[in-house]
């Protein structure tokens, strides 16, 4: 403890001193003697004597100053020297004097007369009972110990605590301190910082560093010149990176050694670097990006990137400290003060909100170009700024005005109701983009070789003829292939070269390119100009070639389609001639059939002569086979221009098949040929349509009898199983001739038989098959053959099948011997108070056997056209009229039917259209007209006598 306080030392030496003299032991027992007492006085040591309990025997003068006492005589009276602090070191001071008579260097704690402490090392001897003794007043020197010993601390925990790693070394460079740090920094082990090895200590630094030489270098510079301060920058393998600092130690003036502090940099150095490189990066970035990037402060431009001044055509000076407006034209595109629009969106982009719109500026030399800007707020160094980005969109929204343009000459196209109606809307579009008040097309005609201009605008010139190609700049163009701009000087050019000549009124600027096809150049495309302030550029070349392949082939498809237009109208037109002349050919056809039919019927019950009997029914046999004829015709007709309509119904295909194939019972017993009817399943439906339906029977009963002599004819009605699906099926099977297989598909065909040319044995327009495939296909079925040559042919139709139950009423044509009682019936029970009927009918055959017809039945008054018609109805009054539709010359039935509906009485009065006009539709039309009945020419006379007995008075009146 001691080692830390030297005025304490040199004042235990002082008493031992004293205590090794005995002279000097001897003056205190001569308390008179004036040398002793002025010795002692003067010393600043306290020197007293006491007995055991404490009396006061002697004090020099330094006692009372130590004890703050006013003087030794105080002392004296208070006959108390001293007052521990603490008891128990009395206690222990005089436990030992006793037990070993002296005591050295006892220190304790004194009370002063203040109440102050002090601190004293005492010294004494025990004599018989008092003791003799010196203290020294050690509390100045404790305090400067604890002070140091303070200082001593503070200062080893801001070595430990602080980041850097300290290092202290004598100046023969031994270690002679460290802190924590430079131990963990230098990852040194504790091993090391035992033995303090230096050597081992610098090897163990060498190992980690990237350069040691360099290392042991500069330390042996800094050693050589001690007084010299260093800063370097250590790396080690590891990549760590330290800051040594290096400065000399000094105490007195004189350098004891040298202190290095080391700082690990690692982290400020990698993010300083990584710092820097982005800064280069943004640099890099700010310097090489595409768009313009430029600062604002307020609204004047900071700094700006080279992008900027490549973009606005300026230097730096001549863009730094400017305004938006400086580079903006006076007006944008949608009308705003550009001042005014700039203000208002830098305000917005200040408030936060990031802001992007569309602006056209302009270079310095007046350039105008479209961009797209970007406006974000930013702080930098306490101040706000704008960020711009600027983007220069000319060439995008130049692509997508050409692509517009493209698109707008594609839908014309498309759109457009001729040619002429394209040509205007390219010009149309072609003048949204560039000045094109002269305008025409120029189409080359190479097989022709003609020239022709069937568009074109122009201030000055009219339409130029066709004509042969010459040389001017339109065949220049078309001869040459390429796009050319022609400006006075060119053309001068040109024509002295030959090249052009001089066609209709100079132009200042004239513009033409090709039209070009994937084949061939069909033309050009012209713009020109009489004014020098409307010139053309490199820019309006380059558009209208974009657009001339457009134009081209949308010029082309347009051709194509006025084409197809003319071949379309003119197919419609050939095939509104075919159904003219098939619904004539209807009409001239049942017409004279309705005599001959009619005539011979009345012939077949009026002959008794065998032989001539035989003749009529032959002849009657020979016009229906014409008037089957004749239909199998108007039916193919009818398919071919998709006017067959289709009316469906559940039908009962039982009821209906055995209801019409009775009518061939006498076709068949007429060549002794068996026909059966085999109804395999009563309850067997399909949704068809009735009508054709019966001609599907028809034709395939009426086949199989044609073509079979011996044997039968089975017509039979049944459900089969196909796949999942059960079908409905109708059958038809012969005992015929049969079919070869290579023929078996040729009969499905129009006007084919498996037996055809000179060699054909049976009659026939070859129709029936081909008419009835199709009629099963337009209702959903299908129709299938098995057939063996001499064994006969079975055809089968099937049609979906329908499970829903249903009674089907069935009409039924009456037979002919019923006909005839009908007849006489009919004759019997009308009195002669007969009803008047009109008959309007401009053939007297037809004419003549509707009065056999109705004999009895009515009071039938005739008339030949629909004047005389009218005429009747105005001066009498009739229960019925059968009106004729082509009545020749003059008014139609129908216009005569409409102005009898208008005369009082025959609003609702009966009107029959009996008209051999019978094409799909027809019967529609004169029902609409205001006929309230149709029945089509050729008829049989039972069907028309029902139809009068119903609608006459007594009777029912419903449309047919």
């Amino acid at each position: 403890m001691f080692k830390q306080h030297n005025s304490k030392i040199e004042s235990v030496n002082d008493l031992k001193k004293i205590k090794g003299n005995p002279v000097s032991l001897n003056f205190l027992h001569h308390e008179s003697d004036k040398a002793f007492e002025w010795l002692a006085n003067s010393l600043q040591i306290i020197l007293f004597k006491t007995k055991l309990d404490g009396t006061v025997l002697y004090v020099n003068d330094y006692t009372s100053k130590v004890l703050e006492f006013d003087s030794v005589e105080e002392i004296y009276a208070k006959n108390t020297l001293i007052k521990y602090k603490d008891k128990n070191d009395k206690k222990l001071f005089l436990q030992k004097l006793k037990e070993f008579s002296k005591i050295e260097q006892f220190e304790a704690d004194f009370i002063t007369k203040t109440d102050k402490t002090k601190n004293v090392v005492l010294s004494a001897i025990l004599s018989g009972d008092s003791i003799t003794g010196m203290a020294i007043d050690i509390t100045e020197n404790k305090k400067a110990g604890e002070a140091l010993d303070n200082s001593l601390s503070i200062l080893r925990s801001i070595l430990d605590s602080t980041t850097d790693g300290i290092l202290v070394v004598n100046k023969d460079g031994s270690i002679e301190d460290f802190n924590h740090n430079f131990m963990q920094m230098w990852k040194i082990p504790s091993t090391l910082t035992e033995t303090r090895e230096d050597e081992k200590f610098l090897n163990f630094v060498l190992d980690q560093l990237k350069k040691p030489d360099v290392f042991l270098k500069k330390v042996k510079e800094l050693y050589n010149n001690p007084e010299v301060e260093s800063f370097d920058i250590l790396e080690f393998k590891d990549g760590r990176i330290f800051e040594r600092n290096s400065r000399p130690q000094i105490q007195d003036k004189k350098i004891i050694g040298r202190i290095w502090s080391f700082r690990d940099v690692t982290e400020s150095k990698t993010a300083k670097k990584e710092l820097n490189e982005n800064v280069l990066r943004y640099k890099t970035l700010f310097d090489t990006a595409n768009d313009a990037i430029f600062l604002m402060k307020e609204e004047q431009f900071v700094d700006c990137n080279s992008k900027t001044l490549e973009m606005f055509g300026c230097s730096r000076d001549e863009i730094i400290g400017k305004t938006p407006t400086k580079f903006s034209p006076e007006k944008q595109p949608d009308g705003s003060n550009s001042k005014e629009k700039a203000v208002e969106l830098i305000n917005k982009a200040l408030s936060g909100e990031p802001v992007s719109f569309e602006w056209r500026h302009c270079k310095l030399d007046g350039t105008l170009f479209d961009t797209e800007v970007s406006l974000n707020m930013f702080e930098l160094n306490n101040d706000v700024m704008l960020q711009a980005i600027v983007r220069d969109i000319t060439e995008r929204k130049r692509s997508a005005l050409l692509q517009e343009a493209v698109y707008k000459i594609s839908q014309a196209a498309y759109k457009a109701r001729d040619l002429n109606h394209l040509y205007s809307e390219i010009h149309k579009t072609i003048s949204g983009f560039i000045n094109a008040k002269n305008f025409y097309i120029a189409l080359f005609n190479a097989e022709k070789d003609l020239l022709s201009f069937p568009y074109f605008v122009d201030e000055f010139d009219e339409t130029p003829a066709s004509k042969k190609p010459g040389r001017g700049l339109t065949e220049y163009v078309i001869r040459e292939g390429e796009p050319v701009l022609v400006d006075p000087e060119m053309f001068a050019h040109l024509n002295k070269k030959g090249e052009v000549e001089r066609v209709l009124t100079d132009s200042i600027d004239w513009l033409g390119v090709p039209l070009k096809t994937a084949e061939k150049t069909i033309g050009a495309l012209v713009v020109q100009t009489y004014s020098k302030q409307f010139r053309y550029s490199e820019e309006d070349k380059e558009f209208l070639s974009f657009v001339s392949d457009q134009t081209a082939m949308a010029i082309e498809r347009a051709q194509s389609k006025e084409e197809l237009i003319k071949a379309r109208d003119k197919a419609e037109e050939m095939n509104r001639l075919k159904s003219s002349f098939l619904s004539n050919m209807s009409h001239e056809l049942r017409t004279p059939m309705v005599g001959i039919l009619g005539y011979t019927e009345i012939l077949k019950e009026e002959i008794t002569k065998p032989e001539l009997k035989e003749m009529s029914e032959e002849i009657y046999f020979s016009a229906n086979r014409l008037l089957e004829t004749l239909n199998l015709i108007l039916d193919l007709s009818k398919i071919e221009s998709n006017k067959s309509e289709i009316n469906k119904i559940e039908l009962n295909l039982g009821r209906i098949t055995v209801d019409q194939v009775k009518g061939f019972e006498e076709r068949a017993k007429k060549k002794n040929i068996f026909l059966k009817i085999s109804i395999k399943d009563e309850q067997v439906y399909s949704l068809l349509d009735e009508r054709i339906f019966r001609q599907i029977i028809n034709n395939l009963v009426s086949n199989a009898i044609k073509f079979t002599n011996v044997g039968s004819v089975i017509v039979k009605v049944d459900k089969k199983l196909t796949g999942d699906e059960e079908k409905a099926t109708l059958s038809v099977t012969d005992s015929g001739i049969g079919i070869p297989i290579n023929s078996q598909q040729i009969i499905f065909e129009e006007f084919r038989q498996a037996s055809e040319g000179l060699n054909r044995i049976f009659e026939g327009s070859g129709l029936g098959l081909s008419i009835t495939k199709k009629f099963v296909e337009m209702m959903d079925g299908e129709i299938s053959i098995h057939s063996k040559v001499g064994k006969g042919s079975t055809f089968t139709v099937s049609f979906p099948l329908s499970r829903k139950e249903r009674q089907i009423v069935v009409t039924k044509p009456i037979p002919k011997a019923e006909e005839a009682a009908l007849i006489e019936k009919q004759k019997e029970s009308y009195d002669n108070d007969l009803p008047y009927v009109l008959l309007v009918e401009d053939d007297l055959s037809n004419a003549g056997v509707i009065k056999y017809l109705l004999r009895g039945v009515c009071n039938l008054d005739m008339v030949r056209t629909g004047e005389e018609a009218l005429d009747m109805v105005t001066h009498k009054q009739y229960s019925a009229i059968l009106m004729d539709i082509d009545l020749g010359r003059g008014m139609s039935g129908i216009d005569a039917t409409k102005r009898i509906r208008k005369i009082i009485g025959y609003k609702d009065l009966p009107i029959i259209a009996v008209t051999a006009l019978a094409m799909q539709g027809q019967k529609e039309m004169f029902l609409e007209a205001g006929c309230s009945h149709y029945i089509s020419k050729p008829y049989d006379g039972g069907t028309l006598l029902k139809l009068i007995k119903d609608l006459l008075p007594n009777g029912k009146s419903n449309k047919q």
